[in-house]
């Protein structure tokens, strides 16, 4: 359940982080450069296709477009 932010700044920092997050991930994939990805028990180096994809399904799916 995602819970709404109460202020106006969190609300920006989000964004920030999002776009912050499809810009490395973007970059990675680009240059097909492996990095750290934290898969829920280890860290994996990988170029984060599928994460790229996910953050910008998301990104795009709140009425922004990442590209």
């Amino acid at each position: 359940m995602k819970v709404k932010a109460k202020r106006e700044s969190t609300k920006l920092a989000e964004k920030a982080m999002q776009r912050a997050a499809i810009g490395v991930l973007g970059k990675a994939v680009r240059d097909e450069e492996a990095i750290p990805i934290w898969d829920g028990e280890k860290v994996v180096w990988k170029v984060p296709k599928e994460e790229f994809e996910q953050v910008n399904a998301a990104y795009a799916s709140s009425g922004r477009d990442a590209d």
